[in-house]
């Protein structure tokens, strides 16, 4: 799916509703104005994909329910945006918990100033040590907990309230104070 035919001029939001495989935003990038108020009032909104391109200046791509994807950004200072993370089967404990979700895939920010925001619910368990995270500054967790990889931990930068644990081949460090995780 292409979207270089629609014209960005007074368009803030495109909703994709529906499963896609290769989305490129081939040069659109919606309107943004001071009147809005957060990051989902603007840019591109989708459900379920395979492969994302995005442009070469500042994109706000928000990703809602989808855990497998690829994001490829190219300049710009991006945000790929996580919601409504569904609960899956963790390949660390081999059950389902009604908390948790895995991220899978690859999400290349490009040159830019870019984020990976993760909107879980309160306190939701959210894996993203099967996510290859390239070129991107910060990833912001708000109060999720993140199971991340030695790598991750080790290279990239977080922000948030939530915990943080690291997963080293089938073994979860946790910390010096009272853990929770299931």
């Amino acid at each position: 799916l292409s979207l270089s035919g629609l014209p960005a001029a007074g368009i803030r939001k495109v909703n994709l509703k529906g499963a896609f495989g290769k989305i490129d935003l081939g040069g659109f990038v919606p309107t943004v104005d001071s009147m809005m108020s957060s990051s989902s009032d603007f840019g591109v909104e989708v459900r379920s994909f395979d492969e994302a391109l995005l442009t070469s200046k500042s994109d706000t791509l928000r990703i809602v329910g989808d855990t497998g994807f690829t994001v490829r950004a190219l300049a710009g200072d991006d945000q790929v945006l996580l919601s409504d993370l569904a609960s899956s089967i963790s390949p660390v404990m081999g059950m389902m918990t009604s908390r948790g979700a895995v991220v899978t895939g690859l999400v290349d920010g490009g040159a830019g100033n870019d984020k990976l925001v993760i909107n879980g619910s309160q306190g939701q368990q959210v894996d993203i040590t099967g996510l290859s995270i390239v070129s991107v500054e910060t990833i912001q967790f708000g109060s999720s907990t993140l199971l991340v990889t030695q790598q991750q931990a080790d290279t990239l930068t977080f922000e948030g309230t939530g915990r943080k644990f690291v997963r080293v081949g089938n073994t979860i460090e946790l910390s010096d104070e009272a853990d929770s995780f299931t």
